[in-house]
C-alpha cells in the first residue's frame, strides 16, 4: 500500500484491501468505486465533505501506529447513512450550513426517536451520537448539545446471559458465520478482537493457527491473546463449536481448516466486530431483552460458567490455588510470579486436558455432554497425571546430583 501525498486516502485502501482478498487489480478504469461498491451502497460518499471527513479519521487512526487497511469505515458510514436517511437528505453538506440551534435540536429530535423505537440506548447514546457528531466537529460545524453518553461497561446493567438466551439469540442470526463468532466467545471465552482479527491472523503467507488433535477434541497450540498479551498453552474446542464449524464449511477434519479463510461477509470481507453486535442487539430488542448487551457479554457466560464449576472434585491433588490459576488461564488473564511447578502443570497437556472436559460440559450451550467413565478410570488417570509430573521431578533431581558429582569428581581428581 502507498501513502499518498497528504496521508493515507480510503479509496486507495479499499482498493488495495480488495487485491488483497481477491487478486484482482485494484482499479477498473482507473475508479475503485467501480469494484468496491461503496458508492452504491452508500451513495453519500461522493460528497466532498463526507470524503474529508472518513479521510481525516483514517489519518488520525494510522498516526497512532495502527494499520489503515483496519479501519473501520463502515461504522461511521452506517451511522451517518441513517441519519441522512431519517431526515431524507441526499446533500450532506446542507447539514453544516444550519445555525448551531437547528444542528443541536435535529440531532436530539434523532436520538430521541430511535430511542422511543426501542433502539438500546447505550448504541444510540455512545455510538449513533458520537458518529454523527464527528462528522459536524470535522467539517467545521460542531454541535453543543446531546445526550449524556451512558456507561457501556460491566457494570451498567450489562445482562447476565444464560444457555437459554444464548441459544435464542444464536438462533436468530441469519448467518453460521455470526453464530461462530458468537460461540468462540461464549465456548472459548475470547474477546471480540481475538476472534475476529488474531484467529484469522497469518504469518510468512500461512495461517497463524491450525487446528491439532489431542484423544477426541481439536485445539490451538499456543494462542495469544492481544489485550493481555497472554498465550494460553492449550485452547480446547468443544464438541458442540467443531460440530457448527465443520458443518458451515462442509470440512471433516479441522485440521485442515485454513482459520483466514472463514468468518467473512458475502463480499469476501472479515465481518465487523461493531457489524455483529448490532445484529445481536437487534435480535435482543426483539426477543424482550432491555438489559445492556455486549460482545463482551458472551466471554462474560464463559467466565461465569468456569468459575462456578469445582474442579477439585474432579482432581483434589491439584490444590485450590492451581485451580484458580487454570481458570485465570483459561481466560487469559495475567498470573504474576507463577512457580515453576505451577507453569509445568500449564504446559502438561494431559492434565490440563483432564481439567477442561468437565469444563466442556458446564459452558456447552445446544449439546448436554455427559462422562459415563466408571470413576476408577478417572481416579486412574489423575494418579497417572500425577505420576508423570513426580516423575519429572524426579529426573531433575538426578539431573542436578549427577552435575553435582562430576564436578565434584573433577575437584577431587585435578
Amino acid at each position: 500500500m502507498e501513502k499518498i501525498e497528504n496521508g493515507f486516502d480510503f479509496e486507495e485502501i479499499f482498493a488495495h484491501k480488495l487485491y488483497d482478498h481477491y487478486g484482482k487489480t485494484p482499479k477498473k478504469n482507473g475508479d475503485p468505486r467501480e469494484i468496491i461498491g461503496f458508492y452504491t451502497r452508500y451513495p453519500f460518499l461522493n460528497n466532498e465533505d463526507v470524503k474529508k471527513w472518513i479521510n481525516a479519521k483514517l489519518n488520525k487512526y494510522a498516526r497512532t501506529g495502527k494499520d489503515p487497511s483496519n479501519f473501520k469505515v463502515t461504522s461511521y458510514l452506517s451511522s451517518l447513512q441513517k441519519y441522512l436517511e431519517f431526515y431524507n437528505i441526499d446533500n450532506p453538506s446542507e447539514l453544516l450550513k444550519e445555525n448551531i440551534d437547528d444542528r443541536n435540536n435535529r440531532l436530539l429530535h434523532f436520538l430521541g426517536e430511535l430511542i422511543r423505537n426501542g433502539t438500546n440506548q447505550v448504541t444510540v447514546r455512545n455510538n449513533y451520537q458520537a458518529m454523527v457528531k464527528s462528522f459536524y466537529s470535522a467539517r467545521g460545524s460542531p454541535l453543543s448539545d446531546g445526550l449524556p453518553t451512558m456507561d457501556s461497561g460491566i457494570n451498567h446493567n450489562e445482562i447476565e446471559l444464560d444457555k437459554d438466551s444464548i441459544t435464542l439469540i444464536s438462533n436468530k442470526l441469519e448467518r453460521p458465520a455470526y453464530r461462530i463468532i458468537l460461540k468462540c466467545m461464549a465456548l472459548l471465552g475470547l474477546r471480540i478482537s481475538d476472534v475476529l482479527v488474531e484467529l484469522t491472523s497469518e504469518i510468512n503467507g500461512e495461517a497463524k493457527y491450525k487446528l491439532r488433535k489431542y484423544e477426541d477434541h481439536y485445539y490451538i497450540d499456543k494462542f495469544w491473546t492481544s489485550k493481555e498479551d497472554v498465550i494460553i498453552n492449550y485452547m480446547f474446542f468443544p464438541k458442540e463449536l467443531e460440530k457448527l464449524i465443520k458443518s458451515t464449511y462442509e470440512v471433516k477434519d479441522l485440521e485442515e481448516l485454513d482459520f483466514r479463510t472463514i468468518l467473512k461477509t458475502r463480499n469476501g470481507t472479515t465481518i465487523n466486530g461493531t457489524d455483529f453486535l448490532e445484529r445481536v442487539k437487534i435480535i435482543a430488542d426483539k426477543l424482550g431483552i432491555t438489559e445492556n448487551i455486549k460482545n463482551h457479554s458472551f466471554r462474560k457466560y464463559f467466565s461465569n460458567q468456569i468459575s462456578s464449576i469445582n474442579l477439585l472434585q474432579y482432581n483434589a491433588k491439584i490444590g485450590a490455588d492451581f485451580e484458580n490459576i487454570y481458570k485465570e488461564h483459561l481466560m487469559g488473564h495475567k498470573s504474576n510470579d507463577l512457580s515453576k511447578a505451577y507453569k509445568q502443570k500449564l504446559q502438561n497437556i494431559n492434565q490440563f486436558y483432564e481439567l477442561w472436559k468437565p469444563i466442556e460440559r458446564a459452558i456447552c450451550i445446544d449439546y448436554e455432554i455427559i462422562d459415563n467413565t466408571p470413576g476408577e478410570i478417572n481416579e486412574l488417570k489423575a494418579r497417572i497425571t500425577d505420576l508423570t509430573d513426580e516423575n519429572k521431578e524426579l529426573k531433575s533431581r538426578l539431573d542436578r546430583m549427577e552435575k553435582s558429582l562430576d564436578n565434584l569428581s573433577k575437584f577431587l581428581n585435578p
